[in-house]
């Protein structure tokens, strides 16, 4: 192929080999300015960075909890460092205010040595005696309340658990027994579904029970006695110093107005009320229709 344009071009003129150079260069110019003008445009097709999978990651999900196993080690020590502490936690840590309840309660207990309170998070607080003698006296004062909500209040234990500490003693007034009834075991079995029984009282004109209730549970306070004759009883208890708590699902930690339970009753009502009917049936064209079938029968059976 070379050898034959090279022999093609020795026929030629050289004015017509003057004019065919020129027209080469020119057009190998214009071959290096486009593609010098094609440049950007071929940059801007590149795949991009981000395109490649080599961009930062931007997950921004709730990472996994992480699990550590405890070692084992002798902490009695510190068992017996912390044996005259008393360990709190708030009913409604929404509403209660920690940073004033600590020292609030240090200004009521009128103690003979030093209590130190800590804010241990999560609701919970502690406080640390210098005397066994004031540490029995708060437990022995209980039950305790802060803006209106009650306060659980219970002796430290080396126990390790999310519902530690749930205690509230509490007198409850048992109001429904039956007259002849009354007896201490009647009492008790019915406090006894209520907490823990520590003591009670029973006279002519009073019947009541004290009791550490789960504060982090509902409280009782109904209960339907069923007797042997297929009579039965509403007993009702009533807890004495109680303050704020729900009335729908009785448990301390929101008023009605904030019950789960209701607001999703609410929710499914709603969607209930946005849900269209089905349509109605014409009752007169469902009379007519009935009608000409009863008709239609009976010329059937004439």
């Amino acid at each position: 192929m070379k050898n034959s344009l090279e022999a093609f071009s020795r026929k030629l003129s050289p004015c017509v080999k003057n004019h065919l150079e020129t027209s080469l260069k020119f057009w190998k110019t214009l071959r290096q300015e486009g593609d010098l003008a094609e440049t950007p445009h071929k940059m801007d097709q590149r795949i991009p960075y981000n395109a490649k999978g080599k961009t930062i990651a931007d997950d921004y999900s709730q990472p996994p909890r992480k699990r550590l196993r405890a070692l084992e080690l002798d902490t009695s020590d510190l068992v017996q460092e912390n044996a005259l502490t008393l360990i709190g936690r708030l009913t409604n840590p929404e509403v209660q205010r920690l940073w004033s309840l600590i020292p609030f309660l240090s200004s009521r207990w009128n103690l003979k040595g030093k209590s130190i309170g800590s804010d241990l998070g999560r609701g919970r607080f502690q406080f640390r005696f210098e005397f066994e003698k004031d540490l029995l006296k708060v437990l022995n004062n209980r039950l305790y309340h802060f803006d209106e909500w009650m306060v659980i209040i219970q002796r430290w234990e080396p126990v390790i658990s999310d519902t530690f500490p749930s205690e509230i003693p509490f007198w409850i007034d048992v109001q429904g027994i039956p007259l002849h009834y009354w007896k201490p075991k009647m009492l008790t079995d019915i406090g006894d579904h209520a907490g823990e029984i520590i003591d009670h009282e029973l006279t002519p004109a009073v019947a009541r029970v004290k009791v550490l209730v789960n504060g982090l549970l509902p409280l009782v306070k109904e209960a339907m006695i069923d007797f042997l004759a297929g009579s039965e009883a509403l007993v009702i208890l009533e807890y004495k110093r109680l303050k704020k708590h729900c009335s729908h699902c009785n448990r301390l930690s929101h008023e009605k107005s904030d019950c789960p339970g209701l607001q999703s009753k609410r929710h499914t009502q709603s969607q209930r009320s946005n849900t269209p009917l089905p349509p109605h049936r014409d009752n007169i064209s469902s009379g007519n229709k009935y009608q000409n079938g009863s008709n239609s029968s009976n010329r059937s059976l004439l």
